[in-house]
């Protein structure tokens, strides 16, 4: 499999829309996406058989340096994530109907089961190991092929052909994309988004 286009999707940065943007611009038929077609913990071509979009929840060492493919991913302020990503485990009013509603709900249901403290984020990062672990340094082991740290990251830069945007700058991405690229459309798509004012409630902890 050669030529296919590869997305790191960190959690709670701004993935789940990007996901409908690629899906757009090359048709659902040519997207699998991990964690919707797939739960698998290792790479197997023949699963993903001819999808020229790859993408999901998986990091950049899940993929064999084989691949022959343009690897991009979106980063996010580390305190900014943490708190979106806390509210996508305790919130059940986030999601409305559907696949996504129920996926939702069921990942509410297992970081409760995991111990997360629903009224506290730093009680959470304190005493719930799995949290803390999804909030610390994780993107840094999405972008890197060797040890989880920035000089990793910046080690696997040079080795891989890599676009990464930034959250707060997400129109430069989609023009890079578009632009360079050449994506035949805007990207408009925004999904999996909390609701109205929910950080300041947790930032004033």
């Amino acid at each position: 499999m050669s030529s296919s286009l590869v997305y790191l999707h960190i959690p709670k940065s701004a993935g789940s829309s990007h996901r409908g943007y690629l899906s757009k611009v090359f048709g659902e038929d040519a997207l699998f996406w991990y964690g919707l077609h797939s739960e698998a913990k290792s790479f197997n071509a023949a699963e993903v058989g001819t999808s020229f979009v790859l993408g999901g929840h998986r990091p950049l060492s899940f993929y064999p340096r084989s691949l022959d493919s343009l690897y991009t991913s979106v980063v996010r302020d580390p305190v900014e994530r943490a708190v979106s990503f806390f509210n996508y485990c305790i919130d059940e009013g986030g999601a409305v109907g559907g696949a996504w509603h129920e996926q939702r709900q069921k990942e509410i249901i297992k970081w409760q089961k995991k111990g997360i403290d629903s009224s506290s984020l730093s009680r959470s990062i304190e005493r719930c190991k799995p949290f803390r672990k999804m909030v610390s340094n994780l993107q840094c082991s999405y972008l890197s092929r060797y040890e989880p740290t920035f000089e990793g990251v910046l080690k696997t830069l040079e080795e891989e052909s890599m676009v990464i945007g930034v959250f707060d700058k997400l129109p430069l991405f989609n023009d890079f994309l578009k632009t360079e690229l050449n994506f035949p459309i805007d990207n408009r798509v925004r999904s999996n988004v909390g609701r109205e004012g929910y950080s300041s409630d947790i930032f004033n902890e």
